[in-house]
């Protein structure tokens, strides 16, 4: 703004084309459609690329399951470069979710990750949300490294976190928003089984024993996960889970349409060539 004058200020250029339409969560929609990026660690060329192959007119939100940075420690405008820069005017367009990843808990500046997607929420990266038939949880699944890993101050501060994130979960499912959903969706960077690969992947065994239980109790009928920068799947009853779960690699995009209780997930990668395709029930 220039008020130099004070009898004429200018505000800025003039806006000739009109507000930008801007839409946001609708619980009362018939369908629900969405896409999802991980692990793109500052790769903003892949990351824009994989959100421009997709369907963007069509999508109700953008979900990012973490790791788009590689450490906490920069300062808010680079955050807010490599988290949500790479979706140019979409992100002013249609929602954007965001669940932390192990990376984002890393470094001197990760409360300024919390400040790029605020939340009204007991704790800033958990929280439940609901579009259409769908309603989904959103989890902060902490540090993957071993207990004495020096990239963070000890594991058993996440286990305690992430326990809190739990008891918060079991009495936040009785809201209405995903008691009268007809799909109930789960998504948490980290994944939830065991890999036999406890030295690198502590966390994920000691979830796959603490916190998958707890959510097999609360009627979820599809997890999807990241941080493995490998695509697997797990049909329910095959993990310890009791429910499919998807995770999904650091180069590909995960579509996801929902009408009705149907679910269809399909991995495209960075060329659009469609890697795998699941649908829910079968």
């Amino acid at each position: 703004m220039d008020n130099t004058n004070p009898r004429k200020p200018v505000y800025g250029e003039e806006n000739l084309k009109g507000p930008f339409a801007v839409t946001t969560f609708n619980p009362s929609c018939a369908t629900c459609r969405f896409s999802i990026v991980n692990d793109m660690h500052m790769d903003t060329q892949l990351f824009s690329k994989l959100i421009c192959d997709a369907d963007t007119s069509a999508l109700d939100f953008i979900f990012l399951n973490g790791d788009l940075i590689s450490a906490g420690h920069h300062p808010l405008d680079t955050l807010v470069k490599y988290e949500i820069g790479p979706l140019g005017s979409l992100c002013a367009s249609i929602p954007v979710a965001f669940a932390r990843g192990n990376h984002e808990g890393r470094g001197d500046g990760v409360r300024n990750v919390a400040a790029v997607f605020p939340k009204e929420s007991p704790f800033p990266f958990t929280y439940i949300f609901r579009e259409g038939p769908a309603a989904f949880l959103v989890l902060d699944a902490g540090e993957t490294h071993t207990r004495n890993s020096r990239v963070f101050c000890g594991k058993d501060v996440y286990e305690d976190y992430i326990n809190s994130q739990l008891d918060w979960a079991e009495k936040a499912v009785r809201c209405s928003e995903w008691r009268t959903a007809k799909v109930k969706i789960v998504l948490s960077h980290v994944t939830m089984h065991d890999f036999n690969q406890s030295d690198v992947y502590s966390a994920v065994e000691w979830l796959a024993y603490n916190a998958l239980p707890r959510l097999n109790r609360l009627g979820v009928d599809l997890m999807i996960n990241a941080d493995m920068h490998e695509y697997f799947y797990f049909p329910e009853n095959t993990a310890g889970n009791a429910f499919p779960i998807i995770v999904n690699d650091n180069k590909s995009r995960v579509d996801v349409s929902i009408d009705g209780r149907k679910v269809k997930v399909e991995i495209r990668d960075a060329n659009g060539a469609s890697r795998s395709q699941q649908s829910f029930p079968d």
